[in-house]
């Protein structure tokens, strides 16, 4: 029962709060390499979340109830930015429900978006694969060859 009243006072806080916070927060922080990208057309990228409280993982949270708030709070966040993209170019690859983030495809229009919502974007970073770290050889793939490398996630 609290869970079901923490989700409406979350929201109720952050659509009261986003007008305050939108003229006192700095634009979000845009990777370098997502304006190299974007000038191709498009880029794949990774949002971070600007949260009413700082992130922490789900096993430092002192109980079910904070965690179901994070969680709330990761999707009032990701729906306002969501919102405030609508009628610009982009695409949703992918949703997380344990973390501040959101994949996405940005056409030019999204990005300049994006960039102006520092009340609830920390960062935009280009999603690019990476090779796999500690120096290991990959993996062999289902048909024998090497696997794809995993995607960068910060």
């Amino acid at each position: 029962m609290t869970v079901n009243l923490v989700v409406p006072v979350l929201l109720l806080h952050l659509a009261a709060g986003c007008g305050a916070k939108a003229q006192s927060v700095s634009p979000a922080v845009i990777d370098p390499t997502v304006r190299t990208e974007i000038q191709r057309g498009s880029a794949r990228v990774i949002v971070r979340l600007r949260l009413p409280a700082e992130f922490r993982p789900e096993g430092e949270l002192p109980g079910p109830a904070a965690v179901a708030a994070q969680r709330a709070a990761i999707a009032a966040g990701q729906q306002a930015v969501l919102a405030r993209l609508a009628g610009t170019g982009f695409t949703v690859l992918r949703m997380y429900s344990t973390t501040p983030f959101l994949a996405l495809e940005l056409r030019p229009d999204a990005l300049a978006a994006l960039e102006q919502m520092g009340d609830v974007v920390l960062r935009v970073i280009n999603d690019e694969l990476a090779a796999p770290s500690g120096g290991a050889a990959a993996p062999a793939g289902p048909s024998g060859g090497a696997a794809e490398p995993a995607r960068r996630f910060r």
